[in-house]
C-alpha cells in the first residue's frame, strides 16, 4: 500500500506510529521465539514511557480538541487510548502472559485506526487549518532513539 499523504501538521504523528507499529511486530517477534513474557514487558512499559503515553497526552492536547466532544471517532480514540493505558497498567502489575498479545493488538489495531478513519476526519475539517501552526511545535519537538538505549533486542 502506498504511503499516505499527510496535512504536514500530522506528518510527526504519523512518523510516531511508525514506532508503535515497529514496538507491536518486536513483541509478536518475541512471542514467536517464546522469548520470557517479563523481558518483552520490561520493554513495552519503558517504550510506552518514552514514546506511547507522551504520544497519546499529545494527541489529546492537540488532536482530539479539534473535533467536538461528543464527535463518535474522538470519542472511540479517547476509549482505545484508555484501554491500551489499562494494558499498561496491568502489564505493571505483573499480568503479562494474558495481557502481551491484548496490548500489541490493540495497540496496532488503535494506531490503524487513527491513520485510516480519524486522520482523515480531522483533516476533513473546516477548522483544521486554524490550529495547524500550533500543532507543527509537535513536529519540531526533539525525538529520542528509544532502541539505541535499550540493550536487551530480543527480537532479533
Amino acid at each position: 500500500m502506498p504511503p499516505i499523504k499527510r496535512h504536514d501538521a500530522l506528518v510527526q504523528f504519523s512518523r510516531e506510529h511508525h514506532f508503535g507499529l515497529l514496538l507491536s511486530w518486536k513483541v509478536k517477534q518475541g512471542i514467536a521465539k517464546n522469548i520470557d513474557n517479563k523481558r518483552m514487558a520490561e520493554y513495552i512499559l519503558a517504550a510506552s514511557d518514552v514514546e506511547i503515553l507522551p504520544h497519546f497526552e499529545n494527541e489529546e492536547k492537540e488532536l482530539f480538541g479539534l473535533l467536538a466532544k461528543d464527535d463518535s471517532l474522538r470519542l472511540r480514540a479517547e476509549q482505545e487510548h484508555a484501554s491500551i493505558r489499562q494494558k499498561l497498567k496491568e502489564l505493571k502489575d505483573g499480568q503479562q502472559a494474558e495481557t502481551l498479545t491484548a496490548f500489541v493488538s490493540e495497540l496496532d489495531a488503535h494506531i490503524r485506526f487513527e491513520e485510516r478513519e480519524l486522520f482523515p476526519h480531522i483533516e476533513q475539517q473546516q477548522s483544521f487549518e486554524v490550529y495547524a501552526g500550533a500543532i507543527k511545535v509537535h513536529e519540531s519537538a526533539p525525538h529520542e532513539d528509544f532502541d539505541s538505549s535499550w540493550s536487551d533486542h530480543f527480537w532479533v
